[in-house]
């Protein structure tokens, strides 16, 4: 597969997953595991909190890798293996750590996609940025639309299933 479509393809996966861990894995936290407001709202802030510290060491660690996919690759494989875990795990301090983990590491990707879109549209390989980013943008809604109808089919484990399904894929791609 050419490098752009390549490129394209892992984007559109990430924001469509990324629908699930901001809009649908919160759900999935109350519904599945009877998580109150106060801890859904601890896990997310304490992610947020992760991203800050993680991200620069995170950035220096792959800057100094000689693949250039390593990075990628490692966040793929712990982001998929935390989210898996939630299925197996209860209690708010093991869903925390698991989760801070999960949606921690799913927010460092974003960096990798947005440089490798970025480089592809400066070669003239891609659209222009703002396409690249669009098609991102339809695939966040795609995505939001997909497990919406996934919760109200199969119920709230779907969420779960679908961000875990999107995570292998990055993985693997």
């Amino acid at each position: 597969m050419k490098p752009e479509l390549r490129m394209t393809l892992f984007s559109a996966l990430f924001f469509a997953g990324l629908s699930g861990v901001l809009l649908f894995l919160p759900v999935w936290f109350e519904k599945a595991r009877g998580l109150s407001g106060t801890e859904i709202g601890a896990i997310l802030a304490a992610s947020g909190f992760g991203r800050m510290l993680a991200g620069p060491v995170t950035a220096g660690w792959a800057d100094g890798q000689a693949d250039r996919h390593a990075a990628v690759k490692f966040l793929g494989l712990a982001v998929l293996a935390a989210f898996l875990s939630l299925e197996f795990v209860s209690g708010f301090w093991l869903i925390l750590l698991a989760a801070l983990v999960g949606i921690t590491g799913y927010w460092l990707i974003i960096g990798y996609v947005e440089a490798g879109l970025m480089r592809l549209c400066a070669s003239g390989a891609l659209l222009t940025y703002p396409v690249a980013r669009g098609i991102g943008s339809a695939a966040f809604v795609a995505g939001s639309l997909g497990i919406g109808w996934g919760i109200d089919r199969f119920g709230p484990e779907s969420a779960l299933a679908f961000v875990c399904g999107i995570c292998a894929s990055l993985a693997i791609g």
